[in-house]
């Protein structure tokens, strides 16, 4: 069940009968495809919270379970709903207390990923309801923000179960792991996501080493036949 906080911070889970009996593909019977792109990035996002479950030594995730979070899917989707939104609740109760009495001496300013591939809303976001769905509610910006959040975790929900019955994730004696071969093949996937255009700042530069060893004048040269 989805998470609440209030404006002092505090969390507390609400059973979904609290909230409303909207889902994602709702918003999305006429394009079925951006839906499935968007359970494609919360598939993307459980994976990517399993791989930095802790903390790495070297930067870079290599974990492939996590341990006491409950056997439950919709514990792995709190769980992964609960890291992936850290950041924005950082920021966002920062903000508001920016807002009332301004940031202490020394307090660093944080800031939202630039990328708006590793944001929030790259699941779900307010331009994807309609202006005139809740035009009689009046919700105010918070119930909205909640609302946008619930569709946020039923995305993650909806992609966790779908691994689940796909056998690329289990759950044995409450620890949840990841198939080798799936967090393998999401490896290269993720990387190519993110690199850049060829020609660009930051491609991989190509080193013939061929001619390891010899002069730089014969490195581009054929090696010169032997005569019969």
């Amino acid at each position: 069940m989805p998470i609440v906080r209030d404006s002092k911070g505090c969390s507390t889970y609400v059973p979904f009968e609290g909230f409303f009996c909207e889902k994602p593909l709702d918003f999305f019977t006429e394009n079925q495809e951006e839906y499935r792109n968007r359970l494609t990035e919360a598939r993307v996002r459980v994976l990517e919270v399993i791989r930095f479950a802790s903390r790495p030594l070297w930067g870079r995730g290599l974990n492939h379970e996590v341990f006491a979070i409950g056997s439950r899917i919709e514990d792995l989707a709190n769980f992964v709903d609960e890291n992936d939104r850290r950041r924005c609740e950082l920021v966002r109760q920062q903000r508001t207390r920016e807002a009332k009495n301004g940031l202490p001496p020394g307090e660093y300013r944080l800031r939202s990923p630039q990328k708006v591939s590793r944001r929030r809303r790259a699941l779900f976001r307010h331009s994807d309801i309609p202006k005139e769905y809740f035009a009689g509610l009046r919700l105010s910006s918070r119930e909205l923000d909640m609302f946008v959040d619930l569709m946020r975790w039923y995305l993650i929900e909806a992609a966790v179960t779908d691994m689940f019955r796909e056998y690329e994730i289990e759950c044995v004696n409450d620890i949840w792991a990841v198939k080798v071969s799936v967090m393998d093949n999401h490896e290269p996937a993720r990387r190519d996501r993110h690199r850049r255009p060829a020609g660009k700042r930051g491609q991989v530069k190509y080193d013939d080493h061929s001619w390891h060893g010899r002069p730089q004048r014969d490195r581009k040269r054929l090696p010169a036949q032997i005569a019969a």
